[in-house]
């Protein structure tokens, strides 16, 4: 099953100055980062092709490079546990706006955490997951992918490249909602919820955005419901 979103503008066509300059500035200052580390630009030109060869972005062809309404968001990398490249939705446009500033966040709608740990305390056998790359699952309708638009090229011996994003973006203020609304929306139209109920009453109940917390009080049921 697919699940398309639209961005939820607070007013309709929202429309923006010039912001492809001020991406291309903060590209080459990342760029010039990146020729510091080989390891971190290694990293990064991974991240970038993995989100191409999986389709999560898109090339722009030069014709499309301004047309229309449409954004440029700067990237840049954040180190953890492993490099993310974060897209950055609060830069503002050469008018001073943001995409953030024309987006709704939504309602808070993830599961109260305290409740969720509780219940994860309480089971004799417990185990804990996430859904792998949850915002980058969930796709952008076609019509508003122009505000996700990115600079990119692996060498700075190469061509610079426009790319747009086609899945919901870690960076906008409205991607947490937009991912556990479609969370949300999986177990009521789900046919197998009376064949799977254990999963469905998790699905609802032990889910914190993308991590899982939950169990069982005997095993036989802990490895049925991770099977599930």
């Amino acid at each position: 099953m697919e699940y398309v979103v639209e961005l939820p503008f607070n007013a309709e066509n929202p429309e923006f100055g010039d912001t492809l300059h001020g991406a291309l500035k903060r590209f080459k200052s990342v760029e010039r980062r990146l020729q510091q580390s080989e390891q971190l630009r290694t990293q990064y030109v991974y991240f970038m092709r993995e989100y191409i060869n999986l389709g999560h972005m898109s090339e722009v062809p030069p014709e499309d490079h301004a047309a229309g309404n449409q954004f440029y968001l700067p990237h840049h990398p954040v180190l953890g546990r492993k490099l993310r490249v974060v897209f950055n939705g609060s830069f503002r446009d050469a008018n001073g706006k943001a995409l953030n500033d024309t987006l709704f966040t939504g309602p808070s709608i993830q599961h109260d955490l305290f409740a969720v740990c509780l219940r994860f305390q309480m089971y004799k056998y417990a185990f804990s997951a996430d859904i792998v790359k949850i915002f980058r699952q969930i796709w952008v309708n076609e019509m508003h992918r122009s505000y996700q638009k990115i600079v990119w090229r692996e060498d700075p011996s190469d061509p610079i490249k426009h790319f747009q994003l086609c899945t919901v973006t870690y960076g906008t203020s409205c991607a947490p909602f937009l991912a556990v609304r479609v969370l949300e929306q999986l177990d009521p139209h789900d046919p197998h919820r009376d064949k799977y109920p254990t999963a469905s009453k998790i699905l609802l109940e032990d889910f914190y955005v993308d991590d899982v917390l939950t169990g069982s009080n005997s095993v036989d049921e802990l490895l049925y419901n991770r099977n599930e």
